[in-house]
């Protein structure tokens, strides 16, 4: 989580792009290795952010 905040916390649109993510979170501790993934592969978790932010645009 520490690693998400940092990515998105500084961006003005940090409200609707934690609204977006917090759901697909919630859906991904059900299954630890996504989330490890994410962990693992800074660009996964990039991308992930990169694809909430363009649903706003």
């Amino acid at each position: 989580m520490p690693l998400l905040m940092s990515e998105v916390c500084f961006r003005d649109d940090i409200l609707v792009i934690f609204s977006r993510l917090v759901p697909l979170l919630l859906g991904l501790l059900k299954c630890n290795i996504y989330l490890e993934l994410l962990i693992k592969y800074h660009e996964a978790l990039h991308h992930l952010i990169r694809m909430c932010i363009a649903i706003i645009k």
